[in-house]
């Protein structure tokens, strides 16, 4: 009641408080205000100032050797033209990084849209921006700072967040510390930096900001600990509190109140009132002590009104709650990786008419396990369910045995089963990642289909259909009376894969890539396709998968090489000087053999390397080892270009890839293809684009379906579009027919 009421509220302000005025403290002294007052607002004879008095405080401030200098002061609007110039060149001209304010303001009055006022155009390009929009909460106090602002889909970092380098969550706010003394922050007048009445060793090595403190100006706030101050200062109270690391998240009262819980919980395993008396006046003064500690230790405080209120109250009733629950919890988990266990499996197929059970052991677990500890072992458990969950959404994962995981599907849908079984496995091509180690987990997969419920048995014959495929060297394997014929047939296609080369039964088709900007087909990609001679037509992923398993990947991806740059030759002797992608495996960037096969072919064809693409997967790149960088540096010296494929998909961030042997980001098609009707893909494909430009990167969005898609793509600055509203993947002739040849005699357009 306490927290849904809010009651707890003004209890926890005034704990806060208390503590905090406890706690006083002296700013860094990293942050310098310089602090428009009186005397200066005298000196200069009017507000707004003339800009040139800004431009000379820039100027004197990077002289004596300030690092960053922001404003807190209005430049939307435009001035004496003489005045914006002069401030524009000082921008341009200063050694320090410059940071000019942005506003976020409804779009009108009353309406529930923003927009963002920002610096006249030449005063932004050569200054970084920052939004200094304060809120202060419903009690009318400023306690609280934004790490940024997200307006019309444009994320703008705070000046707070800019001043100490950290980011955080657009939106999202922390508690300002304000048991950080704002008498101790050093100031100085601006009249006195125009006057040249400084000492340098106040300015030199220190981040600068400009803003006002006269009361006449009126930009000043209430706070909770310091009364009324200046909007600048609490700029600089923000900062520093991120300078501190007191920006950790506060941890609320729900944590203090399942704390709570859970001690009531433990007193009723004990004996003798007094006893239980002691230990909660010993908790009562624990969550007095412990948020005092927190806040000292530069944490946010911890909320504890409400775990108060809770110590005490119902304990009885909670107590045999707390253990009902922790009892099934541990009847249907298991221990060792925290995941659902086998019985819980059962429970959760109990309802179901008839079900296929797959399960998927992992290649050499048991020597892994061997070196596990048991957050190790967790975090393993963690990491492989991050990546099933992945290729296999929505469902639900059981541990069923010692390195074994368990689902149920619908029965009789083993093919399409088969075919998302093979995407996932492709998933775990690269090492997972745990903590400073690294573990590759090889998956094989066991089907067993049967009437009835997901039985013990149906379970036993799916991990021995797994055990099959391991042995087998197989991805999968399905435990009915096709394994026999399955086994064959992938047999057949690793004995075939030679000859079909040879045979020219492997062939490549291209599917264009359209330059957004020129309107025109900048390049291809390669795509592989198996014309069996007994199978018929086989998709990429029945082989590609075998291949790589078996290391036989290395002949193909040549052979792929050999005809991309035989096409490519003859394109480019016709006067059609466009770019091919050719996707590379990454167990082949480590594979010497096979890079100075590669090596070979490109130094044979110069004048063809600089449109050639390799590309290679982001969950690959995350995971490359020192020698598959250095390939790709050296490849790169070489004129080939290097893309990033499946972006998003992955834990990898722009920044992580910036220090990657880089010159392309491929946006996965599952932000592309519905981005139109989805919000947050679009944030995400708008973001990706402005960072990717700010840092060189070409950008690459596939899976264009529909003209307002690329109408989409084009209004971020997208360089590249591929997809089928582009056009299909079609051979060598066909793409001369209709992507050069076409184009040439005005015969080439969009699909409508």
């Amino acid at each position: 009641m306490l927290l849904a009421t809010g009651a707890a509220g003004g209890f926890e302000e005034h704990l806060r408080q208390s503590r905090e005025a406890l706690l006083t403290h002296p700013a860094s002294g990293k942050i310098v205000l310089v602090e428009i007052d009186a005397k200066s607002l005298a000196s200069a004879g009017q507000w707004p100032w003339p800009r040139k008095l800004h431009a000379q405080m820039i100027d004197r401030l990077s002289a004596m050797g300030a690092t960053t200098i922001g404003f807190d002061v209005d430049f939307s609007a435009r001035s004496n033209p003489v005045d914006d110039v002069a401030l524009a060149k000082a921008l341009a001209q200063t050694n320090a990084s410059v940071i000019l304010p942005t506003f976020r303001q409804p779009a009108s009055v009353g309406s529930t849209t923003f927009k963002e006022n920002l610096p006249i155009e030449p005063l932004r390009q050569h200054a970084l921006l920052a939004s200094v929009n304060v809120t202060p909460d419903p009690d009318g106090q400023l306690a609280s700072y934004s790490y940024g602002v997200v307006t019309a889909g444009i994320p703008r970092p705070s000046l707070a967040a800019m001043l100490a380098g950290t980011s955080g969550r657009m939106d999202s706010k922390f508690r300002i510390d304000t048991s950080i003394d704002p008498a101790t922050l050093p100031r100085i007048s601006a009249d006195d930096v125009l006057a040249g009445r400084v000492d340098p060793a106040m300015v030199r090595g220190k981040q600068m900001v400009i803003g006002a403190t006269a009361i006449e100006l009126g930009d000043r706030y209430a706070t909770p600990q310091h009364g009324v101050i200046p909007g600048v200062m609490i700029q600089i109270l923000a900062a520093e509190t991120l300078l501190r690391g007191s920006q950790v998240p506060a941890i609320g009262p729900l944590a203090a109140v399942a704390a709570t819980l859970l001690l009531v919980a433990l007193l009723r395993r004990l004996h003798g009132p007094s006893l239980q008396t002691l230990i909660r006046v010993g908790w009562l003064a624990a969550l007095l002590i412990t948020p005092l500690l927190a806040e000292w230790l530069g944490f946010q405080p911890f909320a504890v009104v409400a775990a108060g209120a809770v110590l005490g109250a119902e304990w009885l009733w909670t107590a045999a709650r707390a253990f009902a629950v922790r009892l099934q919890t541990e009847r249907l988990t298991d221990l060792a990786t925290g995941m659902p266990n086998a019985r819980a499996f059962a429970r959760h197929n109990a309802a179901k008419a008839a079900v296929s059970v797959v399960v998927v052991r992992f290649r050499w677990f048991e020597e892994m396990d061997a070196e596990l500890d048991d957050k190790t072992r967790a975090l393993w458990a963690q990491r492989t369910l991050d990546r099933l969950s992945l290729g296999l959404p929505g469902q639900s994962f059981h541990i069923v045995g010692p390195g074994s995981i368990g689902w149920s599907e619908p029965d009789g849908e083993t093919a399409a089963l088969i075919e998302r079984i093979e995407s996932t496995a492709a998933l775990f091509r690269a090492p997972l990642q745990l903590g400073d180690r690294a573990v590759l987990a090889t998956p094989n997969f066991g089907i067993c289909g049967g009437e009835g419920r997901a039985s013990r048995q149906l379970v036993a014959q799916a991990m021995l259909a797994a055990r099959q495929a391991q042995e087998n060297g197989r991805c999968w394997s399905v435990h009915n009376a096709k394994s026999a014929d399955d086994a064959q047939r992938a047999l057949i296609l690793l004995a075939d894969i030679e000859g079909a080369i040879v045979a020219g039964d492997i062939r490549i088709v291209y599917q264009p890539k359209w330059s957004i900007a020129d309107a025109r087909i900048c390049g291809a990609e390669a795509l592989v396709r198996w014309n069996h001679p007994e199978l018929g037509l086989i998709a990429p992923d029945n082989f590609i998968p075998l291949l790589e398993e078996s290391g036989n990947m290395a002949r193909l991806t040549l052979a792929i090489a050999d005809i991309c740059l035989r096409d490519l030759n003859s394109w480019h002797d016709a006067g059609a000087h466009i770019s091919v992608a050719i996707n590379i495996s990454a167990a082949l960037l480590e594979d010497a053999e096979f890079i100075g096969e590669l090596r070979g072919r490109l130094d044979r064809a110069p004048a063809l390397t600089p449109f050639v693409t390799l590309e290679v997967t982001e969950s690959a790149a995350i995971n490359q080892t020192g020698v598959a960088v250095s390939v790709l540096v050296a490849l790169r010296a070489m004129g080939v270009r290097v893309s990033i494929d499946d972006y998003g998909t992955g834990r990898a961030t722009l920044g992580y890839l910036k220090a990657f042997p880089l010159d392309e980001v491929k946006i996965d098609k599952s932000f592309i293809t519905h981005m139109v009707n989805n919000a947050s893909d679009q944030i995400l494909v708008r973001s990706t684009i402005e960072l990717a430009r700010e840092m060189n990167f070409k950008v690459v969005a596939e899976g264009v379906e529909d003209a307002v898609c690329l109408a989409k793509l084009a209004e971020y600055g997208c360089n590249i579009a591929q997809g089928w509203h582009i056009g299909k993947p079609i051979d060598a002739r066909a793409f001369w027919d209709r992507w050069i040849e076409g184009s040439a005699q005005g015969g080439a357009a969009l699909a409508a």
